[in-house]
């Protein structure tokens, strides 16, 4: 956990804020550590009843259901059901619905798609800038934590 829980909602095509909470620590009766979540909202946006995300462009993957395949940390596990949002500026521009099978084609397409762009070609050039890097380590590291592939839909 970062330390903060974020929800977030479509509404009329736009993403939202709907709470930040944050872990609190108290004692419980027995004098034991307690922890709860405690709404932030108000004092990070005070006075504000809606609060669109229109610093937010990219997917959103949304899995759900049972893990198909853990990776230690959780951060690369599969799992079966995926929701894929396209937002940009905080606007809803689509959404794909994908099995696990069919998530995993598609973050492969997805990859392929932005290697044949300026901006893969762009952050290729500066990890190899002085390194001997091999093109396979350069490849996995950009689909592994590159997010510009991630900002967009590029295959359907």
């Amino acid at each position: 956990m970062r330390g903060y829980v974020a929800t977030f909602e479509i509404k009329d095509n736009q993403l939202y804020v709907k709470d930040i909470e944050v872990l609190v620590a108290t004692k419980n009766e027995k004098g034991e550590d307690k922890f709860n979540l405690k709404s932030i909202r108000n004092e990070i946006f005070p006075n504000q009843e809606f609060i669109k995300v229109d610093w937010m462009t990219g997917l959103l993957i949304l899995p759900s259901g049972s893990v198909v395949n853990y990776v230690h940390l959780g951060y690369g596990s599969t799992y079966e059901h995926y929701t894929i949002l396209e937002i940009e500026n905080g606007n809803f521009k689509n959404e794909q619905q994908l099995e696990h099978k069919d998530y995993v084609e598609f973050r492969d397409k997805q990859f392929q798609a932005f290697k044949k762009t300026d901006e893969y070609k762009k952050i290729k050039d500066e990890l190899q800038n002085g390194e001997n890097s091999s093109d396979d380590s350069i490849d996995s590291f950009i689909r592994d934590v590159g997010i510009e592939y991630k900002s967009k839909i590029l295959v359907q």
